[in-house]
């Protein structure tokens, strides 16, 4: 900010007293001034960008802690690909707006404050002149941002939509091919695509509009300021309410940088709407809290006993159909069952019961006597083993793998497990996931 002040002081010392000014000496100084700026440009890029990537890492961990917090019932509801969305692009938006946004928006607003302090020191009656762009700037950004912002949560929720149908069909390329499906997907997904590119021009549009209308605003101020300063300019340089041209220089250059700024914070005002709404889509995530409450106590020994007590329950989704009305079941300790059944009788939501993804909507399942919404999920959960109709591997080696789950599990134990599964110990460390995709 001293740079118009100098420049200004420079110019009124080459009109009244031109010996008085060597131009070599002024020059360097300013291109001092200059480099001592670009120095702290640098040091403030550098700590805002560290302290908004630290921000940023921690969100997306807390998003994905919580996510893997909720009840199945959570994701039942809740499409993949929303999710995903949330954890990328969502927290893209918010990680652009405190890495970029927050560094130029703090500068911009101690540049705007700042220069119209010295706006007022240098020439209050000019400063009064150039409020008048004031208005319309508040009234703009206020109609515009509103819309900015609704606009754009839209498109975030238009995108998670499009990432769920990506992410339904590449998971189930076979049965898409299987169908002669392709053409048919293809073309839903670019109905998807195309909603969130409308939406998305939408949103550009008001910022157009936006922008146009502070820019509009900006430059008719400085065109009244040019014009009754410019008859306010006096030889003597103040008398009679005139000022000197190199107060007018300063005064001009301290408009273009309260102008050029005000105009930046409009644009970083549309951005922000657009990261309000995605960071409420995050938080949405963040502040949930699970349906389904961890006990407290500690199921301790092996081969316990379970039993079904007047069992009842619905899916939540499905909330008009029981599965289970009044079930009563005992598995005595050190005993093998089989349960068997029609498809939809509910074995597999007696399962999924047993290890607590639901919740029993009547009646209690104890294990070991006790009941299992007094113990801890970890606990309960860590003495169940589970062995699914299609195992998923995740995409880690094999050996990784088959000790998920047991993370102290040793050498010797994964290599029996793998003998008992029949698989070759010298490929353990091969590679293998269901995320390939062959069709």
């Amino acid at each position: 900010m001293a740079f118009p002040y100098l420049t200004g002081k420079i110019i009124d010392a080459s009109v009244y007293s031109p010996d008085a000014v060597d131009p070599k000496i002024a020059a360097l100084g300013l291109f001092s001034l200059i480099c001592l700026a670009g120095g702290g440009v640098i040091a403030r890029q550098i700590l805002l960008t560290k302290a908004g990537e630290n921000i940023v890492a921690g969100l997306r961990c807390n998003l994905f802690r919580n996510i893997l917090r909720q009840e199945a019932e959570y994701f039942d509801r809740t499409r993949t690909g929303d999710l995903i969305t949330r954890l990328t692009a969502d927290v893209q938006l918010v990680q652009s707006a405190l890495t970029t946004d927050v560094v130029n928006g703090a500068r911009s607003m101690i540049m705007v404050a700042g220069g119209s302090g010295l706006l007022l020191i240098t020439s209050p009656a000019l400063t009064a002149i150039s409020l008048i762009s004031l208005p319309p700037v508040f009234m703009a950004a206020r109609h515009f941002g509103a819309s900015i912002k609704k606009i754009q949560k839209q498109v975030q929720e238009e995108l998670g939509l499009t990432t769920t149908k990506a992410e339904e069909v590449i998971s189930n390329l076979k049965t898409v091919r299987s169908f002669n499906g392709e053409m048919f997907e293809v073309k839903e997904y670019e109905e998807k695509v195309n909603r969130v590119r409308d939406r998305a021009i939408a949103a550009g549009i008001k910022g157009a509009y936006l922008d146009g209308s502070v820019h509009v605003a900006a430059n008719a101020g400085l065109f009244a300021i040019l014009a009754v300063g410019s008859s306010m300019v006096g030889v003597g340089g103040g008398g009679g309410g005139e000022i000197s041209p190199g107060d007018l220089a300063s005064f001009l250059m301290y408009s273009l940088f309260v102008a050029g700024n005000t105009a930046s914070l409009s644009t970083l005002y549309a951005s922000l709407q657009k990261t309000k709404g995605a960071a409420g889509r995050i938080f949405e995530v963040i502040d949930r809290e699970p349906k389904i409450k961890s006990g407290k106590g500690e199921l301790e020994g092996h081969a316990l006993g379970v039993s079904f007590q007047n069992v009842g329950f619905s899916y939540p989704t499905r909330g008009d159909v029981t599965v289970l009305n009044g079930a009563n079941l005992e598995l005595p300790s050190g005993t093998h069952t089989a349960i068997v059944g029609s498809s939809g009788c509910g074995k597999s939501t007696m399962g999924a019961l047993l290890l607590r993804l639901y919740d029993t909507t009547q009646g209690s399942i104890l294990i070991g006597g006790k009941d299992i919404k007094e113990l801890g999920t970890d606990s309960l959960r860590e003495k169940v083993a589970v062995v699914q109709q299609e195992p998923v591997l995740f995409a880690v080696s094999i050996k990784e793998n088959i000790g998920y789950g047991k993370s102290d599990a040793t050498d010797e134990e994964i290599l029996r497990a793998a003998d008992a599964a029949k698989h070759s110990p010298s490929s353990l460390n091969d590679s293998e996931g269901r995320q390939g995709c062959s069709a």
